[in-house]
């Protein structure tokens, strides 16, 4: 919002959006004099008007800096905001540089890089990131975040009310943000969802970023009344000391806004601060039907008037609201966070009653996966044969279209037995592919065999129990499989738990799947009526793609589902599927970057040298050639280089697509080539694609493999693909190399897994 429009929202009204900032304390501050301070004008040098002429121009390297402007985002009280990108390392950054129009003195400055110091104090994955800061030739200060997507939640809630399933994990990931905000020894001060970022990441929706620590805190003095009136607790509209709860009392107000489609206090300045100071909301209950009556009591707590009514902490605020996901019995795609730091049988307790345990425990879990991706149980049972041979009239359940409609009866058998076959060939045991949920599944052809009645009857069943003999021998097969795969077992149990659907006496299926019974009756009544919902759907897709011969094949279409931004997984199973989807390290994918012929896994040692030979001094395999899957006339090392060289100069100019050609035609000539190697990881990973950087990124690592700044690289890549033991690793090779960086990023990754 620009300027004007924020000072005229402050005037007439009390505005979600607007920040007020009062030039003097008050002690004794009451609603009317607070209002009357800010419709006075009594505001400081932060509502000047906007400084267009000392905009950066889109296109020209930042003076004294290395980075690049793209283009103007915005501006706000006190700095202007562009999209930048460092110009060596083509990394995209949001760039925040003090106006000129508000003149250059001592307090400014320290005033404005305040923010920068605040959120370099965080490690928190819900805060955003400070990457660098600094003063320009003209001395005005700037600094360096990460680059968030503009969408908020003020947007998100632009069509109203958000639903409680959708709610509650974007609320426990504010205060895990808030919690480490206020370990920082700070107080936020202005939460509202102008300044809550949400944005799909790693393909998973509703990630949070709370930004904008502009009038942050110490807490226990007092400062000017600064805050966003709808969100502001009473003893900041009064200028009191505070504590972290005052940022609590906010939480709740946007909570109330975010399940009602409104704040608790609505209409002019005065009126809400006259609100905020005296009156209690109502329950929020009373302003929508469906909420869980006890959700009152959390959100009335939020917003009590002293702040020793309040809860003590986010860490029992969250809990809290776990104990109303556990009442309300929902799962979500964010069932993965830790739980809260509160006590430890308590915290237990959360663990052992929330929809989908977040605790992760030492022996693979035999729960479906499923539930950990927010899509509930996928299949399956001890007795299954039995209910679906005899649960139900099947007068009423659907039937699949008969392949052969006018076919002989003699020939009837033998068609539909061949569906069965083809369904399954491709996978679709239970579940049809997301792209045609109609179509039959080896199951539905089943069960049509079992439904034969009169003079086919008797061979109708026995063939249908042949086949699922035959199709339970395939997935016990699978899981077989996956069940050897240090991180392949909680896809094993699932293979096991579809087997027992076809053979519910299968041994070994039952020895290593405990289902339940009412697991079964769920999954099994919904398939019979075809209701399996579109996240069941997509959910269902990674079994098949883990069936898949092709390992190449399949590890290709395991990064492509993680990279995809609709693609909702839990931390664990993308980690999971990304370490049983590794290709094996004597498969060369030259396109890739992964052949990795003569060197091992990232977490062994490794050979070369940090000459920076573009081959990393690596003689390849027993014969010496540098790479004996190449005939030696066809690598052209000189070449690749020249290529990689000139790629580097078009990139550095802004070309990415030619810069991707060149490093791939570079590629061509010469598969190890680490300049090439590096640009394409780095060119992938900017835009998102960090599996495909990952891959590219570990090849250059492996051909030079004491080049700590490709270990750091190869780090952030797996941070990015929420591979978080791969990360530490990687990391911790660079820390051994005497990295500079290295020790911060192992204390970020400490950040986000404690």
């Amino acid at each position: 919002m620009d300027t004007q429009r924020r000072l005229t929202a402050v005037r007439l009204d009390s505005s979600r959006a607007a920040r007020l900032t009062l030039t003097r304390p008050a002690t004794r501050q009451t609603a009317r004099e607070t209002a009357a301070d800010i419709e006075d004008g009594d505001l400081d040098s932060q509502w000047l008007s906007a400084d267009p002429g000392s905009r950066l121009s889109s296109g020209e390297l930042v003076p004294g800096t290395r980075f690049k402007i793209i283009r103007w985002i915005g501006e706000g009280g006190m700095g202007q905001v562009f999209e930048a990108v460092h110009v060596d390392i083509q990394r995209l950054v949001a760039l925040k540089v003090l106006k000129s129009s508000l003149g250059i003195t001592p307090d400014l400055c320290a005033t404005f890089l305040a923010e920068a110091r605040a959120c370099a104090k965080i490690e928190s994955r819900f805060v955003v990131s400070v990457l660098d800061f600094g003063v320009l030739p003209d001395d005005r200060p700037f600094f360096a975040m990460e680059l968030l997507a503009q969408e908020n939640l003020h947007t998100e809630l632009g069509d109203g009310w958000m639903s409680l399933e959708r709610a509650i994990p974007i609320l426990r990931q504010l205060c895990k943000a808030l919690a480490a905000i206020h370990k920082a020894g700070l107080v936020h001060r202005d939460l509202k969802p102008e300044n809550v970022i949400i944005q799909a990441e790693d393909g998973r929706a509703d990630t949070v970023r709370v930004v904008d620590f502009g009038i942050a805190a110490e807490p226990g003095g007092r400062t000017r009344v600064a805050g966003t009136p709808t969100y502001m607790a009473p003893e900041q509209i009064r200028g009191h000391n505070f504590d972290a709860r005052l940022d609590i009392y906010a939480l709740g107000c946007m909570a109330y806004e975010m399940l009602s489609g409104g704040p608790p206090f609505e209409g002019s300045l005065f009126e809400v601060f006259e609100a905020q100071l005296g009156r209690a909301p109502p329950p929020i209950s009373k302003r929508r039907d469906g909420l869980p009556p006890e959700l009152d009591a959390v959100l009335l707590k939020c917003v009590e008037k002293a702040p020793e009514d309040r809860w003590a902490n986010v860490h029992e605020l969250e809990a809290a609201l776990c104990e109303i996901q556990i009442l309300a019995g929902f799962i979500t795609p964010w069932d993965d966070l830790a739980m809260p730091e509160i006590d430890e049988s308590a915290r237990e307790s959360l663990v052992a009653r929330m929809p989908r345990a977040t605790a992760q425990p030492a022996q693979p879990s035999r729960r479906p996966w499923w539930i950990g991706v927010g899509v509930g149980a996928l299949a399956i049972g001890l007795i299954a044969g039995t209910l679906l041979r005899q649960g139900g009239d099947r007068r009423e359940q659907p039937r699949p279209a008969d392949p052969v409609a006018d076919a002989p009866a003699d020939t009837h058998i033998d068609e539909l037995s061949d569906a069965v076959r083809l369904a399954a060939s491709r996978a679709y045991w239970v579940y049809p592919p997301i792209a045609d949920p109609d179509q039959p599944t080896a199951l539905s052809w089943i069960r049509e065999l079992e439904a034969e009645e009169g003079p086919l009857a008797e061979d109708a069943h026995a063939r249908a129990a042949e086949l699922r003999t035959e199709i339970a021998a395939t997935l016990v097969r699978f899981g077989d499989k996956y069940w050897a795969h240090e991180h392949g077992r909680s896809f094993a149990v699932e293979y096991y738990a579809l087997a027992l659907i076809f053979m519910p006496t299968e041994p070994r299926a039952l020895a290593r799947s405990s289902i339940t019974p009412a697991q079964l009756a769920d999954v099994i009544a919904r398939a019979q009526r075809g209701e399996f919902t579109a996240a069941e759907l997509r959910a269902a897709e990674v079994m098949t793609m883990l069936a898949d011969e092709d390992h190449e094949r399949m590890h290709d279409r395991v990064v492509a589902l993680i990279e995809d931004d609709d693609t909702i997984l839990s931390v664990q199973t993308r980690e999971s599927l990304l370490e049983v989807a590794q290709p094996a390290d004597n498969t060369e994918l030259v396109t890739a970057g992964m052949y990795t012929e003569g060197v091992s896994d990232e977490t062994g040692d490794e050979t070369g040298d940090e000459t920076g030979d573009e081959t990393g001094g690596e003689t390849g395999g027993e014969n010496g050639d540098a790479d004996s899957s190449r005939p030696e006339e066809i690598r052209d090392p000189a070449k690749a280089t020249a290529l990689a060289k000139r790629a580097e100069k078009v990139l550095g100019r802004g070309d990415r697509n030619q810069a991707e050609r060149l490093f791939n035609e570079a590629i061509s000539h010469d598969n190890r080539s680490v300049t090439a190697l590096s640009g394409l990881a780095v060119l992938h990973f900017d835009a998102g694609e960090y599996g495909t950087a990952l891959s590219y990124a570990r090849k250059a690592s492996r051909l030079r493999p004491k080049d700590g700044d490709l270990h750091v690289f190869v780090g952030d890549c797996y941070l990015k693909v929420l591979r978080y033991n791969s990360a530490r690793a990687a990391y911790q090779k660079a820390a051994d190399l005497g990295h500079p960086r290295a020790a911060k990023r192992i204390s970020y990754l400490d950040g986000l897994t404690r």
